[in-house]
This record gives structure tokens, sequence and C-alpha cells, in this order.
């Protein structure tokens, strides 16, 4: 009985070490949307989110299996006594409901970066594709003014 108290507050632990990881990755897309954004594309500071997302996401792996394990082990003694744990399963479904506000909140801001990483990426290929086509025009530009003072060579009588 005590032992399953401890579980449970094992849990509770896990999630709330969950949310703090949400919070960070909803910091990070932030960050994101601000380097994807600029008005020159800063591919350094997105990577860097990139990475930093990669490893809280690593770290709500972790902390997901270790809830599942947990909760393998506690779960037959909590729904055999729900009256005794009712304060501590109400307070694992507040947490969990949270966690899911969050992982939306997640989701949502992840497209909205993707559209803005999409339209960055647009106006770059943009900006190339003009500049390739003003590197053409200026060297038929040049290659036509080069003729323009160019005589053919003309046959001449050299004898006198």
């Amino acid at each position: 009985m005590q032992e399953a108290k401890g579980y449970v507050d094992i849990l509770v632990d896990s999630l709330n070490k969950k949310i703090a990881v949400l919070d960070a990755i909803l910091q990070q897309n932030e960050l994101q949307a601000v380097a994807a954004g600029a008005k020159e594309f800063d591919l350094d500071s997105f990577e860097q989110t990139v990475e930093a997302k990669d490893k809280l996401i690593q770290e709500i792996t972790k902390l997901d299996a270790g809830f599942e394990a947990v909760y393998d082990r506690v779960s037959k003694e909590l729904a055999e006594n729900k009256g005794r744990y009712s304060e501590q399963i109400k307070m694992l479904q507040q947490l969990i409901s949270r966690i899911a506000d969050k992982s939306v909140a997640v989701q949502t801001s992840e497209a909205r970066n993707k559209k803005l990483v999409e339209d960055s990426f647009r106006k770059v290929r943009k900006n190339l594709q003009q500049g390739h086509s003003s590197v053409k025009v200026a060297s038929d530009y040049y290659k036509n003014m080069s003729r323009v003072n160019y005589i053919d060579p003309q046959m001449m009588d050299t004898k006198k």
C-alpha cells in the first residue's frame, strides 16, 4: 500500500517533468519562428533550435518509457483501490489533460513553423533564380556590347 503511494508520486513527478519539457519545446518553437521569419533566414539559429528540440524529444521518450514501466507496476493496485487513491488519480488525470493541451500547442506551433520555413525557402529559391537571370542578362549585355566596337577584318591592300 505504501509502495503504491511512492509509485504514484513517481508518476506525478514524471508527468510534471514532461510538462516542463513540453514548455521547453514550445520555447524552442518560438525561437525557430523568429529564425524562420527573419528577413534573412537565420540557418544557424534554426539548426540550434532543431538540435535542442531533438534532445528534448529524446527526454520525453525516456520519461514516457519510465512512466509506462512504473504505471504497469502500480496500475493493478490503483484499479483495485480507487477510493484510497482518488486524489492521486485526479491529480494524474489533471496532469495528463495539461500534457494533452501542451501537445496540441506544440503540434500547432510546429505546423506554423513549417509554413514559415517553406515560405523562407521559397523566397531564397526565388532570389537565387533572380540572381541567375541577372547574371545571364549581364553576360548577354557584355557580349553584345563587346561586339559593338568590333570591326570584322577587312581585306586591305598593303602594297604600294
